[in-house]
């Protein structure tokens, strides 16, 4: 006697949050020493992400891996980075790491380029060097070049204190990475 039968089966797997937009954000800081702050709250669980996020911020700031400091991954006081899980982490931070070095270099070679008096497009940075391409004499050192930056704006008659070079940067599941509408090269200090 054969015994026929029907079954039914389902199961979901929740990979990158698939009920609602997955988005990851980081802050970004030209700091002193020429080194790059990052803050965001990426947990490391094995896969070597915080080595990754070094390498990708070293590469858009034009520093060494070893001038990356990543910061505190608490989410009270950093941008929240959601979930650890297979390469997510990756894709989605190390998006949002290249967004926020991208823009936070950017604003550094807009002043470099004032400083020197060329186009930011001519300046360069490499491995901790900072220099204007197809100039022999305009070159310098990232530490030396923020401490010179943050010199000249505590210098300027506005009344306002050193400049910091900073961009938050973010990245959602479907590829489409954006500046937060936060960006900016700011010079803090004043009133209020």
């Amino acid at each position: 006697m054969k015994h026929r039968g029907r079954g039914v089966a389902c199961g979901w797997y929740g990979i990158a949050r698939t009920a609602a937009m997955d988005r990851a954000a980081v802050w970004v800081e030209l700091d002193d020493g020429g080194t790059v702050k990052i803050a965001t709250g990426v947990t490391e669980i094995g896969e070597g992400v915080l080595t990754g996020l070094c390498q990708i911020a070293a590469q858009e700031m034009g520093v060494r891996p070893e001038d990356i400091v990543l910061g505190d991954n608490d989410t009270a006081r950093v941008p929240e980075a959601a979930h650890a899980g297979a390469t997510r982490m990756t894709y989605m931070i190390g998006n949002a790491v290249a967004v926020g070095c991208r823009e936070a270099f950017g604003r550094f070679r807009v002043a470099m380029g004032a400083y020197w008096g060329v186009s930011p497009e001519s300046v360069r940075a490499f491995s901790g060097e900072v220099w204007v391409e197809g100039s022999a004499s305009k070159r310098m050192s990232m530490e030396h070049a923020v401490h010179v930056l943050k010199k000249r704006a505590r210098h300027c008659h506005c009344g306002q204190r050193p400049l910091h070079l900073s961009a938050h940067g973010t990245a959602t599941r479907h590829g489409r990475s954006h500046p937060l509408a936060k960006l900016r090269l700011r010079r803090t200090g004043g009133r209020g």
